[in-house]
């Protein structure tokens, strides 16, 4: 209680005069404003649910004491704030929740009191308080080991499956976790542990050492339908070597995929193919030369692992992933359900990777436990191939077609794909012939009068 109002974080109560506060409490007050109501039959609160509240406050706020609001007697001068919640205009009532948990009644209308809607939280942020949500994880870590070594024991083996990421040795990833491989560098934009990705151009970002076992939670949302994504598992050094020298898009590895429930429409709308071969509710394959076994239900294929079960949310709804990845073993939960994975696993240590595939989408959340640990790495020097010269071939020069792609065809064989100044990969010629070549992945180049035919989709124009 104080006698002067200012504009801070929390329940606030301003009083003219020690009178009027003592008149606050009489029953047969016509200005009577706020009664506390319920706080003596108070459940006593459990080490897990603190916790959960420190980290995750949004959670219980949501649950009824989402709107934060001021009021302002104009009968006594004095001034609520808190949680709102049990709003009756016919009744003149309302219920706040104050710091502390606390919850009082107010007669705002017999106090002729405003109900003003606040655009922001009174609640301080971990950052105002000069806290990190690492700071908020170690402190939740903390509470729940304080204690005997007995008591430690007993938390791990009581953790929940999937962890909510706040037991012992869990890590906050922010941006400063991740480096660029081969995206632009406004492709991601991060606000601490908030990333927003714009899906352009496909590349990677990888975490900054390599890992072996480890645990990942985090939380994903598409904001376009049919928008692709994925994580990468124990990402080869090799394949990224060679994306980040401008080879390639995606990296070897054990792609976790992440789907929008409108990609099989969009996929058979534009190819007239049925789209048996992938789902959308968290596929596991590997990508190049990794080897896996996948558990079933197995894709046609024989390469992907199915989900069991579909859980996933459309988009902007975020889904949640728990993804486990223990000796040559990665499993898949998604929205608390296990429904995906795959053994015998080689490689099975590399880089975890967030992708970028064409569309817009968000990551959240991001926690990740570390099971053993690697040693030091450093990513091996890319030594491209030879490629099959192309001097005085006809087709040497830049090309342009897509309103802003150009291929630039060199005469040591080399061949480079930008969209305007970005550079998208550079390619080698495997054959040629008098007016065609082949580059890398069969991409088959045919010169046909003044115009060059790019693999049979594209027609591109000399600049």
């Amino acid at each position: 209680m104080s006698e002067q109002s200012s504009k801070g974080k929390g329940f606030k109560l301003t009083a003219t005069s020690r009178r009027t506060e003592r008149n606050l409490d009489r029953a047969d007050s016509a200005a009577r404003f706020i009664r506390p109501i319920g706080s003596a039959r108070r459940k006593a609160r459990t080490v897990e649910e603190i916790v959960k509240e420190i980290v995750y406050p949004d959670e219980k706020l949501a649950h009824g004491y989402e709107k934060p609001v001021r009021l302002v007697s104009k009968k006594t001068a004095q001034t609520a704030e808190g949680f709102l919640s049990n709003y009756s205009w016919h009744a003149g009532s309302l219920k706040l929740k104050i710091m502390g948990g606390e919850t009082r009644k107010i007669l705002f209308r017999r106090a002729g009191a405003k109900v003003e809607y606040l655009n922001e939280s009174w609640m301080p942020s971990a950052a105002e308080m000069g806290m990190s949500d690492q700071d908020l994880a170690d402190l939740a870590a903390y509470l729940q080991t304080t204690g005997s070594e007995a008591a430690v024991d007993q938390t791990v083996q009581d953790e929940p499956v999937p962890p909510t990421g706040n037991e012992p040795g869990w890590q906050v990833l922010t941006g400063k976790d991740f480096l660029n491989v081969n995206c632009r560098e406004d492709t991601w934009r991060w606000e601490l542990g908030h990333a927003y990705c714009t899906g352009k151009p496909t590349g990677v970002i990888r975490y900054r050492e390599p890992l072996r076992d480890f645990e990942l939670l985090l939380e994903w949302k598409h904001k376009k339908k049919g928008g692709n994504s994925g994580v990468f598992v124990w990402a080869t050094p090799e394949s990224i070597a060679k994306l980040a020298a401008g080879h390639g898009r995606l990296p070897h590895g054990i792609e976790v995929q992440v789907l929008d429930l409108g990609y099989a429409e969009l996929y058979e709308k534009a190819y007239k193919k049925p789209s048996d071969w992938f789902t959308s509710h968290g596929d596991v394959f590997p990508v190049g030369p990794v080897k896996m076994r996948p558990f079933p239900p197995v894709a046609p294929n024989g390469k992907r692992s199915f989900p069991s079960q579909e859980t996933t949310l459309g988009i902007n709804q975020w889904n949640h992933y728990y993804v486990r990845a223990v000796k040559g073993v990665v499993r898949l939960w998604v929205n608390g359900v296990e429904v995906s994975g795959g053994e015998g696993i080689s490689p099975a240590a590399g880089y975890l990777c967030l992708e970028s595939e064409g569309a817009p989408i968000e990551f959240r959340n991001l926690r990740l436990r570390r099971l053993s640990e690697m040693q030091e790495m450093e990513l091996p020097t890319y030594e491209p191939a030879t490629a099959v010269a192309l001097k005085a071939h006809p087709a040497l020069g830049t090309w342009e077609y897509l309103d802003g792609y150009t291929r630039e065809v060199k005469e040591d064989g080399f061949v480079t794909l930008r969209l305007g100044e970005t550079l998208i990969w550079n390619r080698r010629c495997v054959s040629k012939s008098e007016n065609e070549f082949v580059l890398e992945g069969n991409l088959v180049h045919k010169l046909i009068g003044e115009v060059l035919h790019i693999e049979g989709k594209y027609q591109a124009f000399r600049q």
